[in-house]
């Protein structure tokens, strides 16, 4: 199903949780009656940012699901999706089914959400579902690890099936709803690449190319902004023909204490990395009072540190942009 453009979100006082916005409402409303008739599926299919995921739980609430089963693509997204479920307030035993050991995060560790790759393990935790043991669990697990949701199901124990599966960010499921937009020459236009929200560990990245730097990539000012008032490091990287280079590929004085293995390519380009975690990087409120200076143009930005700081020409080009954020230790 397809959603309106959205308004913006409003705190509810009382409880503290968000109140759907109207786009919201209706998308929840029409997944709980098409999900209420048992063994059905559905697709949700809104823009990135518009509150997916909070419809998500609330779905699970409407619906009464006591055992539900959360994929996402990315460890990442497993710490985003299980602090946004208990922001909301779900107080339901919560483990992660990945590589991920959640006692190191210390926002999961903090929510109590335990994380486990034992297949008898878990069976032994869904078995207990319905017993008067866990009134309910809710079990997040990456794409990678499905494998061990099937084994914990053949383990012999009684595990129950999962009242609802959430399955994040699942684009070839959606791709046949979606219509490619076409060039001028009627080929199928690139998918671009996007800036991704911040995790709460603080890794964000966004990448844009040719199209949106023409426009100064304005599609990164977001990201610059958020980690900037999270006070986190950013670093970027650059990609422009060779010749736009005042330094040697591989200077240390270009970049130094970054890996020296610079990207080339055979368009006579080269990709630059500038910042690191190892050298400390950038601070994001710097540079974001850099991009507000030149209205908010990311890539003039990048450009005038770099002219400013003697790494490239003047009338320099450049072709590919990476931002890149973490939180300092």
């Amino acid at each position: 199903m397809s959603t309106a453009a959205p308004t913006p979100a409003v705190p509810d006082p009382a409880s503290g949780r968000a109140v759907l916005r109207p786009d919201q409402q209706t998308g929840h409303g029409r997944a709980v009656r098409h999900l209420r008739r048992a063994g059905m599926r559905g697709l949700y299919v809104s823009a990135c940012g518009t509150g997916k995921t909070l419809v998500g739980v609330r779905l699970a609430g409407t619906l009464g699901s006591r055992l539900t089963l959360v994929v996402v693509p990315t460890l990442d997204l497993i710490a985003q999706t299980a602090l946004a479920w208990r922001k909301d307030g779900r107080a339901e035993a919560m483990v992660a089914v990945c590589s991920m050991d959640t006692r190191a995060h210390p926002g999961l560790a903090e929510a109590n959400v335990g994380s486990t790759g034992d297949a008898a393990g878990l069976a032994a935790a869904l078995s207990a579902v319905g017993t008067g043991v866990l009134p309910a669990v809710t079990v997040l697990c990456t794409y990678d690890s499905l494998d061990k949701i099937e084994a914990a199901q053949r383990t012999g124990r009684m595990v129950p099936p999962f009242d609802l599966a959430v399955m994040d960010e699942a684009h070839r499921i959606a791709a046949p709803l979606i219509t490619r937009r076409t060039t001028h020459t009627g080929a199928r236009a690139r998918v671009r690449s996007k800036a991704v929200l911040i995790t709460p560990t603080g890794t964000g990245t966004g990448r844009v190319a040719t199209q949106a730097i023409a426009s100064g990539s304005t599609r990164l000012r977001p990201l610059i902004a958020e980690a900037a008032r999270q006070g986190l490091r950013l670093a970027f990287t650059v990609r422009m023909p060779k010749t736009g280079y005042l330094h040697p590929s591989g200077s240390r004085t270009d970049s130094p204490g970054i890996r020296r293995d610079v990207i080339q390519r055979t368009d006579h380009t080269e990709e630059r990395s500038y910042g690191s975690a190892s050298t400390g990087g950038f601070d994001a409120a710097d540079f974001a009072r850099r991009v507000d200076a030149v209205a908010g143009d990311v890539t003039a930005a990048v450009q005038q540190w770099l002219v400013e700081t003697g790494r490239i020409q003047a009338d320099a080009h450049i072709t590919h942009l990476e931002i890149r954020t973490w939180r300092p230790r």
